[in-house]
């Protein structure tokens, strides 16, 4: 028979698996500019492209106007206009002059280096000896005249009173008695250089050292007749610290000579070095006796330069 018309659509099927996916489509069209960067050249740092060269070192300029002044001095025989002619650049060389002792100061009282060691590392072939420090920088009125020892590169200032008299200071019970606290009235033993300037070379160094030696008649002052170290004297350091004979070992200081265990009615001494690499601990600021108080017994001191490195 025929065929019969088409029927209803059925219901919709089960979601069929994802396809297999396209290929990349055609590029977008450009953006927008952006900021404009901020670069090494744009702060005035780094490379530059352009051809303008640096500043010319000092020596150029020195040996410009030396060149100058040897020209004038050639070809200039009239000594009035060779004057005339010559003292503005005689003038700019000076100045030239000055400003490198600004930058290398020399030890002299007029351009003060900062320590012995910067004296020696701007100027090597100078040898030990007297030049004026100002380790604080400041105006060079305080500058102090320090010894410079080339070996140890070490700047060395010297107490203001070297010694203490030797004669019989104290009689009485034995105790331990400072010499300038108690004996001399003064808070502590004074330096050509103090207050901010020692305070500034303790700073700038790595080590201290200083020498005491001790003049005695009838009395101890390291070791007794018995080898005893009871009766030593003691030594305080700037910040406090005391130094003497029991002290822990690190600390204690070493006997150059010790001739004052011996009581024969004579004058012998004693000396001892005090090392330290705490700089603050330095120059010593007094000197506590002890075995002194009897008839007959006698002593001095004397106070070696203090030294930093």
């Amino acid at each position: 028979g025929l065929a019969g018309g088409q029927g209803m659509a059925g219901p919709n099927g089960d979601q069929g698996r994802k396809g297999v996916s396209g290929g990349q489509g055609p590029p977008g069209p450009p953006g927008p500019p952006g900021p404009q960067a901020v670069g090494a050249a744009a702060l005035g740092v780094g490379a530059s492209t352009s051809s303008e060269k640096g500043p010319r070192p000092p020596d150029y300029y020195r040996g410009r106007v030396n060149n100058i002044l040897e020209s004038l001095r050639t070809n200039i025989l009239d000594p009035e206009k060779y004057e005339s002619e010559s003292k503005p650049f005689k003038t700019i060389s000076t100045i030239m002059g000055d400003i490198d002792l600004i930058r290398k100061p020399d030890g002299s009282k007029k351009h003060p280096a900062l320590t012995c060691k910067d004296l020696f590392k701007n100027y090597p072939t100078l040898k030990s000896g007297n030049y004026w420090i100002d380790p604080n920088g400041g105006i060079r009125n305080d500058a102090v005249l320090a010894f410079c020892h080339l070996e140890s590169q070490s700047s060395c200032v010297f107490p203001k009173n070297l010694k203490i008299e030797k004669k019989s200071w104290y009689e009485g019970k034995n105790r331990y008695i400072w010499f300038a606290e108690e004996l001399k009235d003064d808070d502590k033993v004074k330096y050509i250089v103090d207050g901010s300037q020692i305070r500034f070379l303790q700073m700038f160094s790595a080590k201290g050292w200083q020498n005491i030696t001790y003049h005695c008649r009838n009395s101890v002052a390291w070791n007794d007749e018995n080898n005893s170290k009871t009766n030593s004297i003691k030594l305080r350091g700037d910040n406090g610290m005391e130094y003497h004979a029991l002290s822990a070992k690190k600390f204690r200081p070493t006997v150059i000579k010790d001739e004052c265990n011996k009581k024969d009615g004579k004058w012998h001494e004693t000396t001892v070095h005090v090392f330290t690499q705490n700089t603050a601990r330095l120059p010593i600021r007094d000197v506590a006796v002890y075995d002194v108080g009897r008839k007959g017994q006698q002593f001095g001191v004397e106070f070696g330069a203090v030294c930093f490195a």
